[in-house]
């Protein structure tokens, strides 16, 4: 059995803005474009309408964005960072977090907000950079004994295991959560 992600949805207020922010950004492109019932359906993506991609949705009246304060609502992974942040710099976005790199894989990466708040983790896999090879390798663990001290610029953990935040992906075991 094969299970593949179709789509995202992300409500926005301004759907040509945000087709715009991820054309100019990221170099998405329109999939699908139309309504149903007079609803508008906007479907961009990197890639075929059968491939993943976003489904940008007009924000109910009133209504606000899915904004996780803390936590990203997308982690896109990119063959050049450097070069995918100049392309948000050309359309006025600049990084909130970064660019910075875990040392430990060599994983670039920067936060960054699209027109409606969402963040958006952008990453640049560093020394293993094969998929399948990420996913044989097994997941990494503290050797670190209790009550021992943490490693230099590391925080002490100060809410109890069953209150952890999950972890959002590259990037963002370190950014503060909802208390």
């Amino acid at each position: 059995m094969t299970t593949t992600i179709g789509r995202t949805v992300l409500l926005c207020r301004d759907l040509d803005a945000s087709a715009a922010f991820w054309a100019d950004g990221f170099g998405f492109r329109t999939l699908f474009q139309g309504e149903t019932e007079g609803f508008p359906l906007l479907h961009v993506g990197p890639g075929r309408v059968d491939e993943p991609g976003l489904w940008l949705v007009p924000l109910p009246e009133g209504g606000a964005p899915l904004v996780r304060h803390g936590l990203p609502n997308l982690v896109l992974y990119v063959d050049d960072l450097d070069t995918t942040l100049g392309r948000l710099a050309a359309a006025g976005v600049e990084p909130f977090v970064g660019p910075d790199a875990d040392a430990e894989t060599g994983d670039r990466f920067a936060h960054v907000h699209d027109p409606d708040g969402h963040r958006v983790v952008v990453v640049q896999l560093g020394t293993t950079t094969d998929p399948a090879e990420r996913a044989s390798e097994p997941a990494p663990t503290s050797r670190r004994r209790r009550g021992s001290s943490p490693r230099p610029g590391r925080r002490r953990r100060t809410r109890p295991r069953s209150a952890a935040r999950p972890s959002g992906g590259p990037g963002c075991a370190d950014v503060p959560g909802p208390p």
